[in-house]
């Protein structure tokens, strides 16, 4: 079976592109899977240049530079190559490169599947789901595309990321950092605006006004507001390190003791960074969402505060590193069950099943 992956730029500190990864490395262990990869580029392209993907960069598929020309060439591209590779199956991991998909599969014969890693507003002359098969992150995507009857029940498969079994660290809580045992607070994502860092920012700052003790706070990642909030962790007197683009986040997220997400974002799937950090040990605390209550037993398996409230973030900062017994039992807690959510090897054989439904190539 030959499988074509489609999707925009690759970059370190993103949750799709880390997806992808893991995907494709748990599918290559079967050497009957031919693996293929279009992407725009971007800085984490480099570590899919491995020699058991094909990989191919076309920057005609980035929807920051869509044009009826460039959708046209990408279209043409897509179809040739299914043709030339004898490709079975085109997943794409976004909604532009799903139209692309959509209609080169028409015409290449070849069946096309779609993963939702967020629902997006309405609008554009594209449609937002175009695919003979469906994988939602979360029980709300999978709503939307059945209650608005978008795909048949039988089309949708709810299939979480999967992680490395051997990336799952046990560690104590607070004793880590050096010889000082200095509590470490991290934030990891990409620094747009829905991603409300400021937020993360703010929430130091109290924090450090609060407490005289020694803490560590960090910012892991890059992104069109980097400079805008370094000026406001300067102007708030923060004591934020950024890190800037960080290659490989396991050790770093290894070295913290409480993960914090501040997104704004309702309608993503899973931030991968969350199940990352839940892997790596770390106390969980996170914006008030449904992708995260729906798998999440607040103030049993960490801490939630309301979205937009950086007062609330500090509040159950200081709470965690006021009570570490309780912060231990609860970093654990969602551990254990980040474990089984977040299964690589589960994922990748619900992937590989539902490629085997697909149409025409059982």
């Amino acid at each position: 079976m030959n499988i074509l992956f489609l999707t925009g730029e690759l970059n370190y500190t993103d949750g799709v592109s880390s997806h992808l990864f893991n995907l494709i490395c748990g599918l290559s262990e079967n050497r009957d899977t031919g693996i293929h990869l279009i992407c725009t580029g971007g800085e984490a392209a480099e570590k899919f240049n491995l020699p058991f993907v094909s990989l191919t960069i076309n920057k005609n598929l980035s929807h920051e530079s869509r044009s009826i020309v460039n959708f046209s060439k990408a279209y043409f591209e897509v179809k040739k190559y299914c043709l030339k590779n004898g490709i079975d199956i085109i997943h794409s991991h976004n909604h532009y490169a799903a139209n692309i998909a959509g209609r080169a599969a028409a015409a290449a014969k070849t069946c096309t599947v779609q993963t939702i890693h967020g629902l997006i507003p309405e609008g554009g002359r594209l449609r937002h789901f175009y695919a003979d098969k469906y994988i939602s992150l979360n029980k709300k995507i999978t709503e939307h595309l059945i209650l608005n009857g978008i795909s048949e029940k039988d089309d949708v498969l709810e299939i979480r990321q999967g992680i490395p079994e051997e990336n799952l660290f046990r560690k104590k809580l607070f004793h880590g950092y050096g010889t000082e045992n200095i509590p470490v607070i991290l934030y990891a994502s990409r620094l747009i605006k829905e991603k409300s860092c400021d937020l993360f920012i703010k929430a130091a700052s109290e924090v450090r006004k609060t407490t005289g003790r020694k803490l560590k706070f960090y910012i892991a990642g890059a992104g069109e507001f980097e400079s805008e909030l370094k000026s406001l962790s300067e102007k708030l007197n923060s004591g934020i390190e950024f890190l800037g683009s960080v290659k490989n986040i396991l050790p770093v997220m290894r070295n913290a003791d409480i993960f914090v997400s501040t997104t704004a974002m309702s309608s993503e799937g899973f931030p991968m960074t969350v199940a990352e950090a839940a892997f790596s040990g770390c106390l969980i605390i996170s914006s008030r969402q449904s992708w995260l209550t729906e798998v999440f037993d607040e103030n049993k398996d960490g801490h939630c505060f309301k979205a937009g409230d950086h007062t609330e973030l500090a509040e159950k900062i200081l709470r965690a590193l006021e009570n570490e017994k309780c912060s231990q039992e609860m970093s654990e807690s969602f551990q254990n069950k980040a474990a089984d959510l977040f299964n690589l090897s589960g994922m990748i054989k619900i992937h590989t099943d539902l490629y085997k439904k697909c149409p025409g190539k059982n």
